[in-house]
């Protein structure tokens, strides 16, 4: 999950976000769960994988979804989270909702950049849509554009290539040069935001603050029926923290972060989960890597 969309998913039940974010937020998180989907596909596979890729060649900076090295080869995939009846022409795509690029003629621009540094002949550029749900109105009849029901076919054609791991390694290498720290979407600044603290639920994002009870080890939403130990809903929460607002959290942030939990199970799961600045006073926590 990249760093913008875990923001706005810490946001999200904390603060109102305007149209805008909310889109971008729905966009986001729909794709994560297209390449969570394609992870499950490759699960079992023994290839170098890098995933959420930024790459600057030159002035050029793109993003890649998941990257295969193969002995000498690259494969580049890129998974499309799609739902719903498109009609498909040559230059767009629409369903009742919307009407897109035609997601495959991006492969030629990402191919032009990626030739800069990587042999074409080595290259490989795939497109995986995942969504059972998803349903053209004429077939995608592309020799590297796979369907939801082909997995099978996928996992075929990279057994295809032969794998070495020393030029694996070697290829990882020449393209890690090139990896960079710059994204397109720098994270959002929240200082004119209203958020709201407190003990939300993982997965339904459910406030929790009034069910943590002292000695309680564990603590069940009774909105999604999640069971989640109190150490690790303080653990989830600080990291929220931290990604709202993109820097180191104190004790007595974490305090007022989370109402309702002890002090020593605070400092406890700080000093086990966080990595820490160890000045005495007023230590910083911060994500470990």
């Amino acid at each position: 999950m990249s760093d913008k969309l875990r923001q706005l998913h810490a946001l999200k039940n904390r603060s109102i976000l305007d149209d805008s974010l909310t889109k971008e937020y729905r966009i986001k998180h729909r794709g994560f769960i297209g390449e969570c989907k394609l992870d499950q596909w490759l699960n079992d596979t023994p290839y170098i994988k890098y995933d959420d890729v930024y790459l600057t060649i030159d002035k050029d900076t793109i993003q890649l979804d998941t990257v295969l090295f193969i002995g000498h080869h690259v494969i580049i995939i890129d998974a499309k989270n799609y739902k719903g009846h498109y009609k498909i022409s040559d230059t767009s795509w629409t369903n009742e909702f919307v009407t897109i690029d035609n997601p495959i003629l991006h492969i030629s621009r990402t191919q032009s950049i990626l030739t800069k540094v990587i042999n074409p002949n080595y290259l490989h550029i795939w497109m995986v849509f995942v969504d059972n749900d998803f349903k053209p109105h004429r077939p995608i009849q592309l020799p590297h554009v796979y369907m939801p029901y082909e997995k099978s076919r996928l996992l075929f054609d990279l057994s295809q290539f032969n794998h070495r791991k020393d030029e694996s390694l070697n290829i990882q290498k020449l393209m890690q040069n090139q990896v960079s720290g710059k994204h397109f979407d720098p994270p959002i600044r929240c200082d004119d935001f209203t958020i709201q603290p407190g003990l939300l639920c993982p997965h339904c994002k459910n406030d929790l603050s009034e069910k943590i009870r002292r000695r309680y080890k564990y603590v069940t939403c009774t909105h999604c029926n999640l069971k989640i130990s109190a150490q690790n809903l303080v653990k989830f929460n600080i990291e929220d923290w931290i990604y709202i607002y993109q820097k180191g959290i104190t004790l007595k942030e974490a305090l007022n972060w989370c109402p309702t939990v002890s002090k020593d199970l605070i400092y406890n799961v700080l000093k086990k989960h966080f990595n820490s600045n160890a000045l005495k006073r007023n230590s910083t926590y911060t994500l470990k890597e």
